[in-house]
């Protein structure tokens, strides 16, 4: 007997999501999908974003990972060498509009292309941009920034990036809220056209919910 996985009955929903979405509909704000096996899918629809009353104080920050979900966004259009600004906006209006204190973390050489792309001016704007310290003498890995920096404000990582080579140089004043952070709250976007998609079960069906792991 073939046994379908968790992720198996994602990538299904997903595509019948992507699939039957239309962007056209503005009665859809946000759309809960729910599979027979409980597993729910959250859409929010970058131009039409819903306003949320939230207690702020118990969401966790949420730190993008820039280049890797600009890129992560042109897959979408089977194109894996261009990153697209989109994407950014999208998740970033995502958890915005649900009241997180969020950040997007580049490297110091992106900055010139940013602040010309109009898609990022309401994120710079926001001050919401965060670049590592970087000088002749001293190099910061953005990886390890972006870890560094989302577990030092106890929050949660988007991402597609597993960050395993951030570990193997972890020491131990930092290896454990490393661990905690990238196997507890590491969320991976899927795109459908201008929406983001985030599994409710993120680390399988007996793992916290999503609304669990972005909460304090």
């Amino acid at each position: 007997m073939k046994t379908i996985s968790n992720f198996d009955r994602f990538l299904k929903e997903t595509s019948k999501l992507v699939e039957n979405f239309d962007p056209a509909d503005k009665s859809i704000d946000v759309i809960e999908e729910t599979t027979e096996k409980g597993t729910t899918f959250q859409i929010s629809h970058a131009n039409r974003l819903p306003q949320v009353t939230v207690n702020e104080a118990t969401l966790r920050h949420v730190t993008i990972d820039g280049a890797n979900v600009g890129y992560r966004y042109s897959w979408r259009r089977n194109i894996f060498d261009i990153f697209d600004s989109k994407g950014v906006q999208v998740v970033y209006q995502h958890f915005k509009c649900r009241g997180h204190e969020v950040s997007v973390v580049f490297d110091p050489t992106w900055r010139t292309r940013l602040e010309g792309d109009p898609l990022m001016r309401e994120i710079i704007d926001d001050k919401a941009v965060v670049y590592p310290s970087q000088s002749r003498t001293v190099f910061v890995s953005v990886d390890w920034f972006t870890v560094e920096f989302a577990s030092e404000k106890q929050g949660v990582i988007v991402s597609g990036n597993s960050y395993q080579r951030v570990l193997r140089h972890a020491n131990e004043k930092n290896i454990q809220g490393w661990l905690d952070t990238i196997e507890s709250r590491l969320l991976v976007p899927t795109f459908a056209k201008d929406t983001v998609l985030f599994c409710d079960k993120p680390y399988g069906p007996e793992g916290p919910s999503l609304q669990s792991i972005l909460r304090m």
